[in-house]
């Protein structure tokens, strides 16, 4: 719904929050938590985190109720599971 023009233009947007980023890992690069661990290396372990915990969570939820929307019962597991990886929308 919103433009900001081009494709320079919009890159042209990301700059300065990627700049801020960049700063902030540079400024907390000698930070240290829990004795010799490193703030950045705690950040993107949790970051990897994320979608781990999500596909072993949510995704197998999520894969269930399509199956039971679509009255297949166990089975409805398995075609959500086939659905997601070849990227088919079935509902």
């Amino acid at each position: 719904p919103f433009q900001a023009g081009n494709l320079a233009v919009a890159c042209l947007l990301g700059v300065s929050p990627a700049a801020l980023i960049g700063y902030a890992l540079y400024a907390s690069r000698a930070e240290k938590l829990m004795g010799s661990t490193s703030a950045l290396l705690f950040a993107v372990v949790v970051g990897l985190l994320g979608p781990l915990l999500y596909w072993l969570t949510a995704a197998p939820l999520a894969r269930r109720r399509l199956g039971w929307r679509l009255g297949l019962g166990r089975l409805g597991s398995w075609l959500g599971l086939l659905a997601g990886i070849l990227r088919i929308r079935i509902l």
